[in-house]
Order: C-alpha cells, then sequence, then structure tokens
C-alpha cells in the first residue's frame, strides 16, 4: 500500500527542521572561530606569497582594517594544530564542503574530528586555496569587514545543510522505491519462499532472489540491478526531489 504524499512531505520538513536546529545547537561555527582566536602559537607570515596572500589584500587587513593575520588568512599551522578551523576560513570565502573536497578529500573529516590531523602538505594545499579566494573578496570588494566574513560563514553554513538535505531527500526516495520494489514482488508472490521479508531489512540484506532465480540487488550504481547466473539484465536509477518544478530534470537524469 503505497504511503499518503502528505506523510511522505511531512517526514521531510521534519528532517529539514531537525538537522537547521541541530546545527545551530552544534556551534561548530562558533568552536572554528574560537580556536582560531585565541590561537597562541607563533605563525610566520614572511612566506606569506607562498600562501597566495595577496600584497595589497595583506595592506588592506593589517594596516588599514588592523586585524591579526591569523583572524583573515589562513596558515597550514594552524590547520596542522587545529583541524577544525578550516571551518571557520572555509566560511569566509564562502566555499562548500563539496568544493573544498576538490582541493583537499580529507577535509570534511577534519572539521568534524579534532583527532584527525591533517599532514602539513594537505594543510598547505588548502590554506593557498583558501587564502586565493580570501583575498579575491577582499579586493573586489569596496568596504570588506571581519564582520562580513563572519555572516558569510554563516551564509556558507545554510549552503551545506541545503545539500545534507538534498542528499536526504534522496536517501529517502532510495528507501521508499526499495520498499515498493519488495511489496511488489512479495504481492504477486515473486519472491523464493524467506525472501519476502520487511522492506526494512534491505540495509543488511541486499539481495532477493526471485523464484526463478534472478537476483535483485539492491545497491548504489546502480540502486537497482535484476541479474540471473551472472548476466546483467535490468537497472533502476533513482531519483529524488521535492521541487515539481525539476521532475523532468530528474526523470532526465535518470
Amino acid at each position: 500500500m503505497q504511503d499518503d504524499p502528505k506523510d511522505y512531505a511531512r517526514d521531510l520538513h521534519r528532517i529539514r527542521s531537525l538537522l537547521i536546529a541541530r546545527s545551530l545547537q552544534e556551534r561548530r561555527d562558533l568552536e572554528a572561530e574560537r580556536l582560531v582566536a585565541e590561537f597562541s602559537g607563533k605563525l610566520d607570515w614572511s612566506g606569506r606569497h607562498d600562501l597566495l596572500v595577496d600584497e595589497a589584500a595583506w595592506r588592506y587587513v593589517i594596516e588599514k582594517q588592523r586585524l591579526e593575520a591569523r583572524l583573515v588568512f589562513c596558515h597550514p599551522d594552524l590547520l596542522v594544530r587545529h583541524p577544525k578551523a578550516s571551518l571557520y576560513y572555509r566560511g569566509i570565502c564562502g566555499l562548500s564542503i563539496k568544493a573544498a573536497r576538490t582541493y583537499c578529500k580529507a577535509v570534511q573529516t577534519w572539521e568534524e574530528s579534532e583527532s584527525a590531523a591533517p599532514d602539513r602538505e594537505r594543510a598547505l594545499d588548502l590554506a593557498r586555496a583558501y587564502n586565493a579566494l580570501i583575498c579575491s573578496i577582499i579586493n573586489v570588494s569596496t568596504a570588506w569587514t571581519l564582520e562580513n566574513g563572519r555572516r558569510t560563514i554563516l551564509a556558507t553554513l545554510g549552503i551545506t545543510l541545503d545539500g545534507v538535505m538534498r542528499n536526504k531527500v534522496g536517501s529517502i526516495a532510495e528507501a521508499r522505491v526499495r520498499e515498493m520494489v519488495v511489496e511488489w514482488l512479495a504481492a504477486r508472490d515473486l519472491l523464493r519462499p524467506n525472501e519476502d521479508r520487511p522492506a526494512g531489512d534491505i540495509p543488511s540484506s541486499k539481495t532477493r532472489i526471485l523464484r526463478d532465480g534472478t537476483e535483485v540487488v539492491f545497491g548504489s550504481d546502480p540502486d537497482i540491478s535484476f541479474r540471473r547466473q551472472g548476466a546483467l539484465l535490468a537497472i533502476v536509477e533513482i531519483k529524488g526531489g521535492t521541487d515539481p518544478a525539476g521532475a523532468l530534470e530528474r526523470y532526465g537524469a535518470a
């Protein structure tokens, strides 16, 4: 029996609300800012050109804004000591976690776990990426301030939450379609005995077998495949979204 679409919408609204509330309660942005503000180690900025810190942006921050360099520019030694501080610099330059992974795949792990300390080479790569973007923002702004940077951090968190929500929507869609497939097969007595377990068991048992020996494999790429004696018979790609206007685009993607 199909679920009520209203229940589906309510589930999505509930998940979105929980994600926002949980993110605000974690205060990860404030923790990252504190790590940067309270850092007492010595940072050598003499090689700032190698860190891709533009001289015009440097003079604006140090001489005009009279700010400490670490509050704006990212130094790899600080990242090695406090990898969670990556969130602060990534936020200032408005870089999503997905985009930051193109510079360093481990960046999300660093930001979520203080024990996942990066080596200096990877920290240097990430610091250069952040500094190049931060300098570009400062140089094209008429009156950039640190408060502007802090507001950008909040906006970046919102972008990240939106990405997480989109992934959640996709996961919910995949789970619901898998349930529908298993229920459809079971209702028509197409599954072998003992293979008509509830769809909720799919994560722990990802293959169901039909009476004719066909295997129904639930995976990630493809989402569902049908195989018989090693031969691939058909595949199903699942795409989920919340925007009715984007349904055609999702259909095309599938």
